[in-house]
C-alpha cells in the first residue's frame, strides 16, 4: 500500500497522483503529516516508508517561512517520532544536495561531504 499523508497542492501538482488513482495497491490520503490520527491510520500495515513530504527548495521556503517550519521541521519531526516502535523495515528520507551548501566547481559531492545547509529547506532536512 502506498499512502500520501500531506499534500497541500500549493503548486497545483495534483496531476502527479492522478495516474495512480484506481490502481489496486494505491491509496491516497489527503491530510497533515503532523496529524497523529491520520498518520496512525496511514501507517497501518506499512513496512517501508519513503518520506517525500515537504516544501522543497529555497524560493518556496522563503516565500512561506511559517508553513516551511510547520511542515519541514515540526511535521517531519512528529512523523519520525511516530515511526519508533513500529517495526518498520526501512525509512528513506529524501533530500537534495542543498544539505551540503556551496561546493567548489571542481569537487563532486557525495554523502561523505560535511553538511553545511544554507537555506531554510536544507536546514530543516539536516535537522
Amino acid at each position: 500500500m502506498m499512502s500520501g499523508a500531506r499534500t497541500s497542492f500549493s503548486n497545483e501538482n495534483q496531476v502527479t497522483v492522478m495516474p495512480f488513482k484506481g490502481r489496486d495497491r494505491y491509496e491516497f490520503l489527503h491530510g497533515d503529516l503532523a496529524d497523529i490520527s491520520i498518520m496512525d491510520d496511514a501507517l497501518k500495515g506499512v513496512t517501508n516508508v519513503v518520506i517525500l513530504a515537504g516544501l522543497v527548495g529555497d524560493p518556496i521556503t522563503k516565500t512561506y517561512p511559517e508553513a516551511s517550519g510547520a511542515i519541514n521541521n515540526v511535521g517531519i519531526q512528529k512523523l519520525l517520532t511516530m515511526f519508533k516502535g513500529r517495526g518498520l523495515n526501512k525509512v528513506i528520507f529524501v533530500s537534495t544536495c542543498s544539505n551540503y551548501g556551496l561546493i567548489p566547481d571542481d569537487r563532486l559531492a557525495d554523502e561523505a561531504f560535511d553538511l553545511n545547509p544554507l537555506s531554510l529547506y536544507a536546514k530543516a532536512k539536516v535537522a
